[in-house]
């Protein structure tokens, strides 16, 4: 199988699992709330990178280099181990638990805008990630092929990011659609938007660990002989 045939079939499958969890929520993001169905395909999605990154590592860290070479293959551990904390945030929380720990640690009321500080928190996972990948950018090298698909999930993420940032409350669409009604009726759907964003960008991320993996075990990694 191909990285292009995974994604194609993984977002197939995420399209309708996302379809029919939206038509039949009452309301259309009953089940896109945490905790529900669309968190535990989120949960499988990260740890399914994961597990696809720990392989990687496993393939490079045998693979004949040079010396100046040795540790770049420790990028691949760095991603297991950080889409594992994904994971286990999706479940727990953890982004959330920072939030309420930084309004309680400094006596915050919450408003509005500080009420969205775990939305911050999670552009920083991604701006993290992009750093990691940029400081092992000799060891990605021989992984070009997956550049795109890595694009692609982090342009959906933060697509992703802005819409909760908008979803947070109702504050910022009541800006922009005045009618309450509208508004009521469109925000439960910017929810499931703002999951469905989540779940496609994990999908462009399981093909593009899919894609080095198949470039790590073909030998075609820096070094190798």
């Amino acid at each position: 199988m191909t990285s292009k045939s995974l994604v194609l079939s993984i977002v197939f499958i995420d399209v309708v699992i996302l379809a029919a969890a939206a038509l039949t929520g009452t309301p259309p993001d009953q089940y896109f709330k945490e905790g529900k169905a669309i968190t535990w395909l989120s949960f499988v999605q990260l740890l399914a990178t994961a597990a696809l990154s720990w392989h990687i590592y496993t393939l490079r860290k045998n693979a004949p280099e040079s010396k100046p070479q040795r540790h770049l293959h420790r990028l691949w551990l760095i991603i297991a181990a950080g889409f594992v904390f994904l994971a286990v945030d999706e479940i727990a929380g953890i982004h959330e638990g920072i939030d309420h720990l930084i309004h309680a640690f400094m006596n915050m009321e919450e408003t509005g805008l500080t009420d969205r500080i775990d939305d911050v928190i999670v552009m920083a996972y991604g701006l993290v990630g992009i750093g990691v990948l940029y400081y092992y950018r000799h060891e990605l090298k021989a992984f070009l092929s997956a550049l795109p698909l890595l694009i692609v999930g982090f342009t959906l993420m933060f697509l992703m990011v802005f819409t909760d940032i908008a979803t947070n409350r109702k504050d910022i669409l009541g800006l922009l659609v005045s009618e309450p009604f509208l508004s009521s009726t469109l925000f439960p759907w910017l929810g499931v938007m703002e999951e469905g964003l989540k779940i496609l960008a994990e999908a462009a991320f399981v093909g593009a660990f899919f894609d080095c993996s198949i470039t790590a075990k073909r030998g075609r990694t820096p070094g190798a002989k």
